[in-house]
Order: structure tokens, then C-alpha cells, then sequence
């Protein structure tokens, strides 16, 4: 788990807002009436400012020490491998073939997986691991793009004697990802999983009140990014519960460990990912897969809910878009087919993993003859 400094700068400017405070309540009282008056304003303001400083200043302290606490004692429940200068965390259960490849989504590393693959290691071998800058793998300088992570995860699996066939199953922008790793290595992965997964069509939207307000999002990306900087810095997750609950169905070390790492995730290798995402799609978008290779693709229930940063009046639009464009994915191999989980948000390996673990385990047991085929071209709601 990476660790997080104690932020000074943010410590300086919450006591710099506090004396600034200060020195414009000494100016504003000296046209007081009274001397009574001035002492007045300056504790009537300058209070509840200095509480507040102090609450925070303390809370970013409190928040920063007990991440370094965890860090330090939470051990890699996989293994730690040394590509390209760099560290990367694996962690591979189960044994059998072909190997399952879990990539996580945007910001999301190996412990997202904590209820997925205790499911399908009973079934193969299964590994998942942090890319850089997340989890325990230590972080690049280079782009974060799509092109990059492949290459990464191309000698990370041969650093550990990884060989095909694999199966990559990757989730929201690890879909991207694991699209870019299938085309580029026709001959060792024999299937892919979609989850929820991004598309290099992403902006493509047909809704110009939908495309509006994504252009202004787009336009606030800014502010939107020292904000969160600033919530999770001050320790707002961890003051408000966040931290201490484990979610429900993880085992009790890696919930543990999912919740902590939640409460101070790595904003720098998601806005990384991020700035790079129009990179990433327009690499997918030139690569090409084989056409009979088997591709499952598992979505959200959009009838159940929409992202909370999309308003009602443009859920319907919302809705719409998001199916279209995992509909399309089925037009990537002529043995493709869609699966909807049913009241499920994006998160899918949290709100419903044992929709991934029983069509996962379905793919496998095609793959190794044992199944029927699939009704390739469909799409059916579990």
C-alpha cells in the first residue's frame, strides 16, 4: 500500500488563512467605536477560524500517521517483482489453466478483486496486481496510457513465468486495457472479460443535453481534482466512517486492507490515468482483436441506478448512451455475447461478483470443452 506524507503545505495554508483572518479583523476594527467592539470581532471571527484550523490541521496529521501505520503493517499478500526499475505487486491463487488476468479499474488495484478471485480460484489459476502507483507497486514518471500499462503487464507476467493461455478480465478502464493486451498477444490469450468497461467511444454522445453538461464536468475537471485532493488529505473519509467498515463479503485481512487503502487512495495515478485516457482510447480504437475470440461482456444495471454526478432529468440520456456503446462491444468477435447484472451499479465485482464468478466459470468450462457453446450474440439479464 503506498504511503502518504504528512501535508505540510496544507497545514501551512490552513494557519496562513488564519492569520490572514487575523490581520483583516485588526484592520476592519480600528474604525470600531469601542475598544470593547474590537475585542468582540476579533473572537467573534477569528474562533470558530482558529477551531477549525486546529480540528483540520490535526485530522490531516491523525489521517496521514494512520495510513503510515496500516502501510507499514499490512504486509503484500502476493509477490513483489522488480520490472523495468520498478516494483509491482502480483498476487496469484488457484492453479490450472488458462490463467485468469484481473485488471482493475480507474484508481483500483488487486484488493478490488477481493471477491471475485477466492471465487475463480477454485476454478483456475487467478492473478491480479497493482499497476504502477497503486496498491503495493510503486509509481512511474512516465504516461499513464494504455500502451504503457500493457507493456508493464507484458513483463510483469513474464518476470513471474506467466504464460499463456490467459484470460483477461478487466474492468471499466482496465477494459481498455485488456483489449489493448488481447490484440497485441493474439496467441496467448484464448479469452476476455469486459466489465463494465470503457469504450473508445466514450464521448461519443448522442444526447446534446447529455454532451453539454459532460463538456462542462469536462471544463470543472480542475477544481474537481483539488477538491478531492483536499478532502481525502484533511482525512474527511476516515472522520466520517469510511475507513472502518469492511465490506461486506471480503475476507476480514483484505476487507481490511480494501477499506484503509479507500480512505487514502493514490488521486495522482487517477488523474494520471485520467489526462491519458484520450491517448488510451485512441490506441484501442486502432488495434484490432481476433474475431473468434470468445468475449464476455458483463454491464451494469442501468435501470437500477446512474453515476451520482449525472442529474435525474439526464438519467434516461445517460441510460441510453451506456447501453448503446456496451452493445457494441459484441461487434468485437463474432463469439461475443452481454451480459446485464441485474441491480448492480458500475462497481460489478462488488455489488454482484457472483455474476463474474459463475459467467467467468462459464467461459472457462467452454474453453476447456466442457460446455456447451454460448449463445454467442446475445444479450440476457442474471
Amino acid at each position: 500500500m503506498h504511503t502518504t506524507p504528512i501535508e505540510l503545505p496544507l497545514l501551512a495554508t490552513l494557519l496562513l488563512g488564519a492569520l490572514a483572518a487575523l490581520c483583516l479583523v485588526k484592520l476592519f476594527s480600528r474604525q470600531a467605536a469601542s475598544e470593547r467592539w474590537r475585542r468582540l470581532s476579533e473572537r467573534v471571527v477569528l474562533a470558530p477560524i482558529a477551531i477549525l484550523s486546529v480540528v483540520l490541521s490535526l485530522a490531516s496529521i491523525a489521517n496521514a500517521l494512520t495510513h503510515r501505520y496500516y502501510a507499514a503493517h499490512f504486509t503484500p499478500p502476493g509477490r513483489l517483482y522488480t520490472v523495468d526499475g520498478s516494483t509491482f505487486h502480483l498476487q496469484c491463487t488457484g492453479e490450472g489453466s488458462p490463467t485468469i488476468i484481473l485488471e482493475a479499474g480507474l484508481g483500483s488495484g488487486a484488493l478490488s478483486w477481493g471477491m471475485v478471485q477466492p471465487e475463480l480460484s477454485g476454478v483456475t489459476r487467478v492473478c491480479a496486481y497493482d499497476r504502477a502507483g497503486l496498491g503495493w507497486s510503486s509509481p512511474r514518471s512516465d504516461v499513464r496510457d494504455a500502451a504503457h500499462v500493457e507493456s508493464e503487464l507484458t513483463a510483469l507476467l513474464g518476470k513471474a513465468g506467466i504464460e499463456g493461455p490467459l484470460v483477461l478480465v478487466g474492468h471499466s478502464l482496465g477494459g481498455l486495457y485488456a483489449r489493448l493486451y488481447a490484440s497485441r498477444h493474439p496467441d496467448s490469450v484464448a479469452g476476455l472479460v469486459l466489465i463494465d468497461s470503457a469504450t473508445p467511444t466514450d464521448d461519443d454522445v448522442d444526447s446534446s443535453a447529455l454532451k453539454t453538461y459532460l463538456s462542462h464536468r469536462e471544463s470543472n475537471a480542475a477544481f474537481e481534482k483539488l477538491l478531492a485532493q483536499a478532502v481525502f488529505i484533511l482525512g474527511i473519509p476516515r472522520l466520517t466512517g469510511s475507513c472502518s467498515e469492511v465490506p461486506k463479503g471480503f475476507p476480514a485481512t483484505t476487507g481490511r486492507m480494501r477499506a484503509e487503502d479507500l480512505c487514502d487512495p493514490n488521486l495522482s495515478v487517477v488523474f494520471e490515468e485520467s489526462a491519458a485516457l484520450s491517448a488510451s482510447r485512441a490506441q484501442v480504437a486502432s488495434a484490432f482483436l481476433n474475431r473468434n475470440l470468445p468475449v464476455l461482456i458483463i454491464s451494469q444495471d442501468t435501470a437500477f441506478s446512474a453515476p451520482l454526478e449525472v442529474p435525474p432529468i439526464l438519467t434516461e440520456d445517460w441510460a441510453r448512451n451506456w447501453d448503446r456503446r456496451q452493445e457494441s462491444l459484441k461487434s468485437l468477435s463474432t463469439l461475443s455475447r452481454r451480459v446485464v447484472a441485474k441491480g448492480s451499479e458500475h462497481f460489478i465485482p462488488l455489488d454482484r461478483p457472483d455474476v463474474v464468478a459463475k459467467e467467468v466459470d462459464a467461459l472457462i468450462q467452454y474453453l476447456h470443452g466442457k460446455e456447451s457453446t454460448p449463445p454467442w450474440g446475445s444479450t440476457t439479464t442474471d
